[in-house]
């Protein structure tokens, strides 16, 4: 996400130039789109404003349009070519078109499985969410001073207003609405906190902009109002429990990979599982690296066979009736003290180390990372109960209390 905020701001200071560098702003434009759309899809909802700026800047410089665009062209073409990735790594062009338009999730919403219908009330709470979400992001006392600064823009320039207005109203407002959330569900709220950054660069630059017009005006004015506004911003702000200083996801990969041997081979369902084993193998490598399988672009079943008669073969994040559908041998043992690890192979000769899980003050707040964390471990422990179960073994009674205590609020499970 911070690649796409650099993005979004450099597509944007690329709209306002001289004649003269004009067409290398056009070309620079084009490949830094190309890249930034292979990075993040939704910087296509900058698009309209950005597009709408470079129309501001044609007409000012007197340049044509189509000039402009084909200079663009090959930069965008070049971007875009990345995408080729996905061919390679899928093996086939259609799952690498299908994952490009994103059809596994619905190409025209943001997640179609948290998708409702939209109606007048519904549309009411997504942009009130939206408005309280983004005072949030920059502080209230900033988006006040947005306020104002959007109203003195608008009387210098009303074109290059709009155009500041129409990217914060498509990448945030119309963004969040065309998701179709529930916002009082917590996971919807989560996945929709990265719809605030780009609104939130606009909101600043109109801040700024109200800044600037004070500073001319009296210049120490405008230096304390800047210093005010980024006080503030810090003040309000630095008491919200996030989880970008809790370390939560950091821990729960440490915990994957105590549970997983050296050299073992792990299937793992979901995005946090997968990569944060990647990242830890390149940050802190060992000398046999862990086999690690994301469940979305494997064949449990052929990776199942595929380990039959390995005994450090591990499962996380995925149910019993997947597991056994899968083709899971009836032998297979839970083995983690932690849960979060499910093993498929011969019992190893010692059970992996327990962990300690750090709790940060999320912990017991309404923070959806915190909650999302809890579910990860609740949901495993629940999983090594079902397992022992299926087996026509007595689950320890620990294991559904720990998945209770974890997340007794979410605990639907079953």
């Amino acid at each position: 996400y911070s690649l796409h905020a650099l993005f979004a701001a450099a597509l944007r200071l690329l709209t306002e130039g001289t004649r003269r560098n004009i067409f290398a702003r056009a070309r620079l434009t084009g490949l830094l789109l190309g890249l930034g759309l292979v990075n993040h899809q939704t910087l296509i909802f900058w698009l309209p404003g950005v597009l709408w700026l470079w129309r501001r800047e044609t007409s000012r410089q007197e340049v044509s349009t189509s000039r402009l665009a084909a200079a663009a062209s090959p930069g965008l073409g070049a971007g875009l070519a990345l995408n080729m990735f996905l061919w390679v790594r899928l093996g086939g062009l259609r799952p690498a078109w299908d994952t490009m338009i994103r059809a596994r999730y619905g190409s025209a919403v943001l997640f179609a499985g948290m998708a409702e219908p939209l109606t007048l009330d519904s549309a009411f709470a997504l942009l009130l969410h939206a408005a309280r979400g983004l005072a949030d992001a920059v502080s209230w006392p900033a988006a006040a001073a947005a306020l104002v600064g959007a109203a003195l823009a608008w009387r210098e320039d009303r074109s290059r207003a709009a155009g500041w207005l129409l990217c914060g109203a498509c990448a945030g407002p119309l963004f969040i609405l065309l998701s179709r959330f529930d916002p009082s569900n917590w996971v919807a709220r989560s996945v929709l906190e990265p719809a605030f950054l780009l609104p939130s660069l606009v909101a600043a630059a109109f801040a700024g902009a109200a800044v600037g017009v004070l500073s001319r005006r009296c210049l120490p004015a405008g230096a304390l109002a800047a210093a005010g506004l980024a006080a503030a911003a810090l003040v309000l702000r630095a008491p919200l429990p996030e989880h970008r200083d809790d370390f939560l996801a950091y821990d729960y990969a440490l915990d994957l990979r105590r549970a997983v041997p050296p050299g073992g081979a792990l299937l793992a369902n979901g995005d946090t599982a997968s990569f944060a084993l990647r990242w830890l193998d390149l940050v802190r490598p060992e000398a046999c690296a862990r086999q690690v399988a994301p469940a979305g672009l494997s064949d449990a079943r052929s990776w199942l066979a595929a380990g039959a008669g390995r005994a450090d073969l591990f499962t996380t994040g995925i149910g019993p009736r997947a597991l056994f559908s899968a083709g899971l041998p009836s032998t297979a043992l839970p083995l983690s003290p932690e849960g979060l690890v499910q093993h498929v192979g011969a019992r190893p000769p010692t059970d992996p180390p327990l962990s300690v899980l750090r709790r940060p003050r999320a912990w017991d707040r309404d923070e959806s990372y915190a909650r999302d964390a809890k579910l990860s471990y609740a949901f495993a422990a629940w999983v090594a109960a079902r397992l022992l179960e299926a087996q026509g073994r007595r689950p320890p009674q620990s294991l559904d209390l720990t998945a209770v205590s974890l997340d007794g609020e979410d605990y639907q499970l079953e």
